[in-house]
C-alpha cells in the first residue's frame, strides 16, 4: 500500500484491509497475538501518514486499539477494562475541572480585574473541558464495540 493524494481513498483502502484481515479468520493461538500486533502496528503507521491533526491521529490510534481488542479472543474483557480506564480518566479530569472552577469562583469574587492568573485558569478549564469531551468520544467507541461483541453471545444462548 502506498498512500495517494486523496485522503478519503486512503482511509477507505485501509478500512478494506482491516475488513479483509478480520474476515480472514483466527490464526493459530500461538501466532495470533504476534500477527495481529504486526498488522495493526503497520495499519497505525499508515493512518499516521495520512491523518491531519495530532488529535485526529490520536483518535485513529484509539480506534485501531479498539479494533485490535475486537479481533482478540478475549476482546470483551479487554474492552471492559478499557472502558473502566476511560471512565477513570473522565472522572479524574472532571475532579480537576471542579477544583479549578471552584477556585475560579473564589478568585473572581475577590478580584475586580482579570488577572493573568485568572486568564491562565480559564485556559486550563477550557483545556480540561476539551479533554473530557475527547475521552467521552473514546468512551462511546468502547461502548459501541462492547455492544457489538456482546450481541452475538446473547443470541447464541
Amino acid at each position: 500500500f502506498v498512500p495517494g493524494a486523496d485522503t478519503q481513498e486512503n482511509v477507505n483502502a485501509l478500512k478494506e484491509f482491516t475488513k479483509q484481515w478480520q474476515e480472514s479468520g483466527q490464526a493459530p493461538k500461538s501466532e495470533s497475538k504476534r500477527l495481529n500486533d504486526a498488522f495493526y502496528n503497520k495499519l497505525e503507521e499508515f493512518y499516521g501518514t495520512i491523518a491531519g491533526s495530532e488529535e485526529e491521529k490520536q483518535l485513529i490510534k484509539f480506534k485501531l486499539k479498539i479494533e485490535r481488542f475486537e479481533a482478540s479472543a478475549d476482546g470483551l474483557d479487554m474492552l471492559s477494562k478499557e472502558n473502566d480506564y476511560v471512565r477513570k480518566q473522565i472522572n479524574d479530569i472532571q475532579h480537576h475541572l471542579n477544583t479549578y472552577e471552584n477556585n475560579m469562583g473564589n478568585f473572581k469574587s475577590s478580584s475586580k480585574t482579570k488577572s493573568p492568573f485568572i486568564i491562565e485558569m480559564e485556559n486550563k478549564i477550557a483545556a480540561e473541558k476539551a479533554l473530557v469531551e475527547e475521552w467521552k468520544k473514546k468512551q462511546k467507541l468502547v461502548k459501541a464495540a462492547m455492544d457489538k461483541m456482546s450481541k452475538p453471545q446473547q443470541t447464541a444462548g
